[in-house]
């Protein structure tokens, strides 16, 4: 059995990619896919009409995009939309329902979000010759996550999405997680990250797909079965982003299947050009690319290694979110107005957010036990770690703006 995943869509401001346009945009990643039995896709925006739904008070962008952009689904001939993101909620639970009615409608599985919690962590089954597989989404607690009661997202919980593997393993040989997490821009996982990957392996999952960081990631096989930290974006136009920046590159993994044999992983790296469409890269652009994955995947074997990464990585980043941590007696009230809302969003997402609340911990801990020279001076190895292959431009820009 051959999958194909593929990293983040947003067409949040290219609402124009509809009908021939978006068989334009794969075209060229058209005959990889064509390849795979079964293909999944991070839907990273709500599809739906304006109108529906509102725009919900948090910490960064609302993403809408229109009914029609589920014409890039169809491009790709994808099979499963993967909804477990910090955007499927961004319009409130009327455009999330709108979004899975659409998806419904149109014939495309989903995972990751739903109707109420129970629907948004249900698994989706593919099965081919005798091998059954069962793929469970879900993402970090941030906005627009369902409850027992209302849609939305897949919000992480230890303790659910355990019984939920447990429940999947009784009936399907395989059981594929797919992880929306992670600090953004950092080419390299945090140690904690790591550490929840690997358990989540431990506790029965057969595999692990990482999104969420608008830059590729690394991967690593942990006891024989692969884990893959970020795809990077795959079709997530944005303004203002340069040509070359790490955040238009991305890559499909494949993972190819076998009862009783460990599963093999091929990479497709591809960038978005500035017509909107995906280039697939080939000859000596991929291997370059190949080569850089390579690169920023060996630290992840080293914990020690990866520790003072995320070292500078928090010293370099870390103020940009800090600056956040103000709370007034003023929040102590029911009936706020959206802008108050908004400011007490960022706040909350400091502490609710697993890669954010990691983030000012060892930042705060970094102060406590005087640790800044050593991050010094691995930032310049990480700014280097963050340049792409292809051009001298770094792999996120916002890390290179603070740093």
């Amino acid at each position: 059995m051959k999958l194909i995943f593929a990293g983040d869509i947003s067409t949040h401001h290219a609402k124009e990619i509809k009908g021939k346009a978006a068989e334009a945009a794969l075209a060229e990643l058209k005959p990889i896919l064509d390849t795979a039995d079964y293909r999944l896709v991070n839907q990273e925006n709500v599809l739906c009409k304006e109108g529906v739904g509102y725009a919900i008070a948090k910490s960064g962008p609302n993403l809408r995009g229109d009914e029609e952009n589920i014409d890039l689904l169809k491009a790709g001939g994808f099979d499963c939309a993967i909804l477990a993101n910090n955007h499927f909620g961004d319009f409130h639970h009327a455009a999330a329902l709108a979004t899975i009615d659409l998806l419904d409608r149109n014939g495309f599985a989903h995972i990751g979000g739903g109707k109420d919690l129970a629907s948004a962590y249900a698994a989706v089954t593919y099965e081919k010759d005798g091998l059954r597989v069962a793929f469970i989404a879900v993402c970090e607690n941030e906005f627009g996550g369902a409850t027992k009661t209302t849609p939305g997202a897949a919000a992480y919980d230890l303790r659910l999405l355990a019984d939920r593997i447990a429940e999947e393993k009784e009936k399907a040989d395989l059981v594929i997680v797919v992880f929306h997490g992670g600090n953004e821009y950092n080419p390299l996982p945090a140690p904690r990250a790591r550490d929840r990957y690997r358990l989540i392996l431990d506790l029965g999952a057969d595999a692990l797909i990482g999104g969420h960081t608008h830059c590729m990631q690394g991967y690593e096989f942990y006891k024989g079965k692969p884990i893959v930290y970020s795809l990077g974006n795959f079709f997530f136009p944005w303004p203002n982003t340069p040509a070359q920046s790490g955040w238009n590159f991305g890559y499909m993994a494949e993972l190819t299947l076998e009862k009783g044999a460990q599963a093999k992983i091929a990479l497709h790296p591809y960038r978005l050009t500035e017509s909107n469409t995906l280039h697939l890269l080939t000859g000596e652009d991929k291997e370059k690319v190949l080569a850089y994955i390579e690169k920023i995947s060996a630290p992840i074997a080293d914990m020690d290694e990866l520790h003072k990464y995320f070292d500078a990585w928090c010293l370099g980043s870390g103020v940009s979110y800090a600056q956040h941590l103000v709370y007034t007696k003023d929040y102590e009230k029911s009936g706020h107005d959206y802008e108050t809302l908004q400011n007490v969003s960022k706040v909350r997402n400091l502490f609710t957010c697993e890669s954010h609340n990691y983030l000012l911990t060892n930042l705060l801990r970094m102060e406590h036990e005087n640790r800044f020279d050593e991050a010094k001076a691995y930032q310049e190895k990480l700014s280097a770690l963050q340049k792409m292959p292809l051009s001298g431009d770094t792999a996120g820009g916002v890390y290179n703006k603070i740093l």
